[in-house]
Order: structure tokens, then sequence, then C-alpha cells
């Protein structure tokens, strides 16, 4: 009874078996039925590789460090992952089966947008969970055979951004004046003493020699100091600014051109 069998047209059975025995005990046969599994073994298959392609999926999305969130097709929440909570602030709880204006604390919800409009929205900013943590959103509609099953938000933090922002904008600062920025093209200046300067400057710039510029206040000494330093084999390093009247007289030569050991007292190299 109820034996799997697999006909030579690959359809798959339930068979069962059964004599016919007349009332005096004699066999005069026997009468077999036969139920049709086909389609009910695909539709185990299909439920097996749906469950696997969820499991995957909920790996996935587990796995973001961008917060994601998806709503089924009336706002209510189904699925956020772990970087949702941590940047939001809210558990599971607070958002499984709630509206999907749970976790705004400024804006309007883009899931209810999207799911009016079936149409996505990308980068709007907006603040959430109960920190009003600034984030911009992205949200799509999910569309299953033209019919609106729901929609999937991904949230990126901005707060981190913008702390990378400001680090990124003190380096630059730091950069800045590590750097020389002028060159002898941003010298402007046509009379005979100023093209002599130039050429002089030019010279200096393509020997290790040191070069001394002399010359009343606002002159343009920094100007030439930036222009030669930029002509030179040494442009690649850093540029370094000094200021001389900080410095006493008597440490001046030292602290700029070096000095042997000895030469006074608690003088060591280093």
């Amino acid at each position: 009874a109820n034996q799997e069998m697999v006909l030579e047209n690959d359809r798959k059975i339930i068979t069962t078996r059964i004599p016919i025995i007349e009332e005096n005990g004699t066999l005069i046969g026997a009468f077999a039925v036969f139920k049709d599994i086909t389609e009910v073994v695909n539709l185990a298959e299909e439920l097996t590789d749906l469950r696997e392609i969820q499991t995957m999926l909920q790996a996935i999305i587990h796995s973001s460090d961008d917060a994601i969130s998806v709503v089924d097709e009336n706002g209510r929440g189904i699925l956020i992952n772990p970087a949702y909570s941590r940047i939001t602030g809210l558990t599971q709880e607070q958002v499984i089966g709630q509206p999907a204006t749970a976790d705004i604390s400024e804006g309007e919800s883009m899931h209810m947008k999207v799911l009016q409009t079936r149409r996505a929205v990308r980068g709007v900013p907006m603040r959430v969970g109960p920190s009003k943590r600034e984030v911009i959103v992205n949200v799509a509609p999910i569309i299953v055979k033209g019919k609106l099953k729901g929609s999937v938000g991904v949230i990126h933090d901005m707060s981190e951004m913008k702390s990378l922002n400001r680090e990124l904008n003190r380096a630059r600062q730091l950069i800045r004046k590590l750097e020389a920025k002028y060159t002898f093209e941003d010298i402007i200046g046509q009379s005979d003493e100023m093209v002599l300067a130039m050429e002089q400057a030019k010279l200096g710039a393509k020997t290790p020699a040191t070069v001394l510029l002399r010359g009343e206040s606002g002159t343009g000494k920094e100007l030439f100091a930036h222009a030669i330093h930029n002509a030179s084999d040494r442009k690649y390093n850093k540029f370094i600014r000094v200021n001389c009247a900080a410095i006493s007289e008597t440490l001046l030569e030292s602290e700029l051109f070096g000095y042997e050991e000895g030469a006074f007292s608690g003088a060591i190299r280093g």
C-alpha cells in the first residue's frame, strides 16, 4: 500500500494494489489505485527552494551596514535588519506590524509616498528614531507580476558622514599649511628689477643652495619663497613657515641652520 513510483512518462504516483478474493478464498485478480502526486512533489520542491532563497536574502539583509526596512502594501513593517535598530534606536517590536511612520521624528514617510505613487525616491533627508538621527533615505516599490506588494527602504547614516567631512576639512587645512601655494606664474611684474629677481630666484630653485630673500615688509618675500619651493626638486616635500620674530636673536641661526654638539651648554643633537 502507498508505494511511491515514477512512471515512464515521469509522472510521480502513489500506488495501492489490493487482491480480489472470492468467498471461498480463491484469488481471482487484483485492482490498483494510482494517485498522481507530481504537482504535490513539485510544489514541495518549490517551497524548499523558496525557504532557501528567503534564508539567503535574510542573511544578505542582516549583513548590510546600511539600515534596511521593508513594509507591506498597507505600510506595515514586516522586516528590519540589525543596522536599522543600531541607527534608529528602535527594536523589532517597535517596528514590525507598526505603521511606516513609527520611526520618523522629522519628515514624512517615504514608504507611504512610494506605496501611493509606485515610484522610487532617492536621497531624501530626514531624522529618525528617538535621538532624531540625521539620515538620507532611498525607498523603492516591490512589484511582483504587476501587483504592488510593499516597499523597501535603505537608510544611510549622515551623522558619521558629517563627522568624516569635518575631519576631511581639518586635514585639508593642515595640508594647506604644509603646501607652497604660489608659483612664478603668480608673480606679476615687468620691471627690470622684478625680471632680474625672478631670474635669480629660478636659478636658485634649480640648486640645493640656501636662498636668502631680503626686502621691506610687503614686497612679496613669501610669494618668492613659495615660487622657489615649487620650482625646486623639493616641491613634493613639506613647505614649513617659521615666524622668525618668535625666535630669540641668539637662537635664530642654530634653529634655522643647525649647530655642532658642544657649541653651547646642553647642545646635543636630537
